[in-house]
């Protein structure tokens, strides 16, 4: 009864998500085939969909917890929480636009919620599901077919400076950004039926990024296919005493076989130098007085720069000069925002969990080890791009649920709740 239970609640989420997510990220694609856009028939921003999705999936889980009463087991959430909304009240009273402010708060509030979500298994479960990833692959399928006569336009040797790219990148490619937690919660699942379907999100992802010689995309995914072996070997030689060296040397053979499968006109691609981020993120940090070093400028903070991506002219200040809200080096970004205090908030927490996390992998279970192996790669790869934006819910949603989910890990262990098994059977209880 329980288990019957269990997945009407899990096809409950999954009808959820498809029907919010799932349509705020097609949306494009479906006005493409339809000649209608939700979007515009509405009157408002469909972001408002995965925000409904969360609260409706925190309700039907009934996962009700304050960061606040854990503040001892760990005070990390409670204070970065209790920052930001410092950071709101003082982009307020900086003058910071306010339309900016509440578009910076979103992707905050997504976080937390997914942070509360991550205990939930039936969250977990919904995710696991490969339809939700050939749903969302057949519509870029669909998208790629519809601008395909644009790209033999420009020719594909041009395609990477075109609009058509600049469609793909922020319209497509970012549907197939949940691709990493199919993968690692089936390939972690030691009762998945098959041990080759979970890699076929991640084949599918890679060649698309092969196609649009995508450089980030595609080292990206390398490195979670790479990291979800590494921690494997490790949990096995934690475990089951089995020796990490022959799968280090399988690691290393993996990795010889995916470098010689990147394409050539890729491999020329990362030859080339790109300093521009760097440069934006120095002329941000140079504009910064001794107290914004140390607080920054808050939600909606700003730095004048005169070109690149994300300008917006007469916008900022007083004086109408043009500007940027955002780094596109995502080390910088709550930098800009909330200076090393909130730098350090955020390292600190992500250090402090994933390294609780490796010293205690024994008693995880495939989801642990995959939010595990997801938040490093996740954490690495946001150092040096951009930040988890408005746009990029698939993004905020995954760190929000990984982090939650093993700082939930983290809490059990510490108040003795054995609720874990080491040969990976889901048997949690949800408090």
């Amino acid at each position: 009864m329980r288990l019957i239970k269990s997945r009407k609640n899990t096809n409950v989420l999954f009808i959820l998500f498809i029907l919010s997510v799932g349509w705020q990220k097609s949306d494009y694609l479906i006005s493409v085939y339809t000649g209608i856009r939700l979007q515009d028939k509405l009157g408002f921003s469909l972001l408002v969909f995965p925000l409904i999705f969360l609260i409706l999936a925190k309700i039907h889980s009934k996962i009700n917890f304050s960061i606040f009463k854990e503040v001892i087991i760990n005070p990390f959430p409670a204070l970065i929480s209790t920052y930001i909304i410092w950071l709101f009240f003082y982009g307020v009273i900086r003058q910071n636009n306010f339309i900016v402010i509440l578009w910076e708060l979103y992707p905050a509030v997504i976080i937390i919620l997914c942070y509360k979500l991550g205990r939930a298994n039936e969250i977990w479960r919904v995710f696991s599901k490969y339809w939700i990833f050939f749903i969302l692959t057949i519509l870029v399928a669909l998208g790629t077919i519809i601008i395909r006569e644009d790209i033999l336009l420009v020719g594909l040797e041009s395609k990477v400076e075109s609009v058509t790219t600049a469609t793909v990148a922020y319209e497509i490619s970012p549907i197939l950004d949940i691709w990493p937690m199919v993968f690692l919660l089936g390939f972690f699942n030691d009762k998945s039926r098959s041990r080759i379907l979970p890699f076929i999100p991640a084949l599918i992802y890679v060649l698309f990024q092969f196609y649009f010689i995508k450089r980030a995309p595609t080292i990206r995914a390398f490195s979670y296919i790479l990291c979800g072996f590494v921690i494997l070997a490790y949990f096995n030689n934690r475990v089951k005493n089995k020796s990490i060296i022959p799968r280090l040397i399988g690691v290393m053979l993996i990795t010889m076989v995916l470098y010689f499968l990147i394409p050539f006109n890729l491999m020329e691609k990362f030859d080339q130098k790109d300093v521009a981020r760097q440069e934006e993120s120095l002329a941000a940090i140079k504009s910064f007085t001794p107290l914004e070093h140390l607080f920054g400028r808050g939600l909606g903070g700003w730095y004048a720069y005169s070109e690149g991506a994300g300008i917006v002219e007469n916008f900022y200040g007083p004086n109408k000069v043009s500007g940027k809200d955002i780094t596109h080096i995502g080390i910088t970004y709550p930098y800009l925002k909330g200076g090393l205090i909130l730098f350090f908030l955020i390292f600190f927490h992500i250090v402090n969990v994933v390294l609780y996390g490796l010293r205690n992998i024994s008693k995880m279970t495939y989801i642990e080890l995959s939010c595990l192996s997801f938040l490093i790669v996740y954490s690495l790869f946001r150092l040096v791009e951009g930040p988890v934006s408005t746009g990029a819910i698939f993004d905020g949603t995954l760190f929000g649920l990984t982090l939650g989910r093993l700082e939930y890990y983290k809490r059990n262990l510490k108040l003795g709740l054995d609720m874990y098994n080491p040969m990976l059977e889901d048997k949690l209880v949800i408090t």
